[in-house]
């Protein structure tokens, strides 16, 4: 199981603090064994050359989970210096190339890097905003208003800025996509592939009914990359994105997609319950 936060976080409030993970591996006890590999703002591209590595190794999971985050598509995510995870790419590529070697020691990982004027000056493209600079939405970000217009105002851009930037097929990071297809229907792994919840009903009280049709247009480009490759049997795909109401989100308002305890049980229930029907068409007999 790849994944990024919404994997690793659980809120203040929730009794139950057990992560999406080991609430996913708790449905499967007993019947499989569950391996996660997350941190906050992994992405496809990091996915990839995670998955890579096991063109070397001896065994290999029968399934692999993939969750794509329409998040990391943004400039939010994408374009922020913290979150590249170069060093680690290197490292993975050069493992590839040499198997066996020693693993360095990672630099200290850092959550956010300032940005510069240049990144500052760089044009981004949203609808519903008159923003047009990566700077006028971070230093949207870092202000506090006082009024509750403003605070509503700046709620709305964050949720244009976090998810309406226009997903084009050739983005590098959903190109990474049908190249982990390639990858697992090579190795004879399996994949489910599913897209994160959004808090979308969120974005529609902010931003009006909108906000769904243009998230769904973006999801409908990494829909059709998949459509492109010739699918596999043991593939199968999830639309979540709209699966879970605002009361599973860490608050109404969640400009993420971390999820309270009742969020989290929600989707593990969902994604053991796809990993036990793929095995039913897989050996015709349930796994239970």
């Amino acid at each position: 199981y790849l994944g990024d936060s919404v994997l690793e976080r659980i809120s203040w409030n929730d009794r139950d603090k057990r992560t999406l993970d080991r609430m996913v591996a708790g449905r499967l006890a007993g019947r499989k064994r569950l391996l996660c590999i997350s941190h906050s703002a992994y992405h496809l591209k990091v996915f990839y050359h995670l998955l890579n590595i096991l063109k070397r190794t001896r065994q290999k999971p029968e399934l692999v989970i993939v969750p794509i985050n329409m998040r990391s598509f943004s400039p939010q995510w994408d374009l922020n210096s913290a979150w590249q995870f170069d060093e680690e790419i290197d490292i993975l590529k050069k493992y590839i190339e040499t198997p066996g070697m020693k693993i360095p020691v990672l630099g200290k990982p850092v959550d956010s890097v300032p940005l510069t004027e240049a990144e500052k000056m760089m044009e981004v493209k949203y609808p519903f905003t008159e923003f047009n600079r990566l700077g006028e939405f971070h230093d949207l970000i870092k202000s506090n208003p006082s009024t509750e217009d403003e605070k509503r105002w700046r709620k709305k851009q964050i949720y244009i800025f976090h998810y309406l930037h226009p997903l084009s097929s050739t983005h590098p990071r959903l190109q990474a996509l049908p190249m982990i297809m390639e990858l697992l229907c090579e190795l004879n792994i399996g994949m489910l592939a599913y897209v994160t919840p959004i808090n979308y009903q969120g974005g529609a009280r902010f931003i009006g009914e909108e906000f769904v049709d243009v998230l769904r247009i973006n999801i409908g480009v990494a829909r059709d990359l998949i459509a492109r490759f010739p699918v596999w049997d043991a593939f199968h795909f999830l639309d979540l994105s709209e699966a879970l109401s605002s009361e599973y989100f860490f608050h109404a308002d969640e400009a993420t997609e971390h999820l309270n305890q009742d969020g989290r049980a929600q989707l593990a229930e969902k994604i053991a319950n796809e990993i036990f029907l793929m095995d039913v068409k897989k050996n015709g007999v349930p796994a239970i």
